[in-house]
């Protein structure tokens, strides 16, 4: 495991100088390593020119854990993804997906994708009969410097680990 910030040091020596760099821990958790990660996250999402904001989500079980609905989410989205690529003959889906506690604590995903159009009816038949789960919300996103305020808004709350999905 990696130490947390402050506690370990990089250096390195040539003939010259030498250089000395404490190392990150790169958590989420840590208050030196979360701002630095939530501003290169919304860099990447920006500089990836999404055109879509779709959330993904799971009808709330109560025989269910929630880390069982992040791990059924994820994999949702994979075979939603496949399904999609062969209706609208793509090859490639770019996309950044991240996870969002409810107030339930039940998850959702957030995916920033750059697709041409995708009618939200597909997406919530498909939700419907493999997942039981119709509610399923898409968004244009007209402006991509926008998705800098989606992801902060999603990174912004406490961004959580599901035991097996992150």
């Amino acid at each position: 495991t990696m130490p947390y910030c402050e506690t370990a040091t990089l250096v390195k020596h040539s003939p010259r100088k030498t250089t000395v760099r404490p190392l990150r821990c790169k958590c989420w958790t840590c208050p030196e390593c979360n701002p630095l990660r939530k501003k290169r996250l919304i860099a990447e999402a920006m500089g990836g020119s999404p055109t879509l904001f779709l959330t993904v989500t799971l009808r709330n079980t109560k025989e269910h854990t929630h880390d069982w609905g992040a791990l059924t989410l994820a994999d949702a989205w994979r075979r939603l993804r496949r399904w999609l690529k062969r209706e609208l003959k793509l090859k490639a889906i770019p996309f950044m997906a991240v996870f969002e506690r409810h107030e339930s604590g039940w998850p959702h995903l957030h995916i920033a994708l750059r697709s041409r159009f995708i009618d939200i009816d597909k997406i919530i038949e498909f939700m419907d009969l493999e997942y039981d789960s119709p509610v399923q919300w898409i968004n244009k996103i007209d402006n991509p410097a926008r998705i800098g305020g989606y992801v902060a808004k999603y990174m912004g709350k406490e961004p959580e680990k599901f035991r097996w999905s992150k």
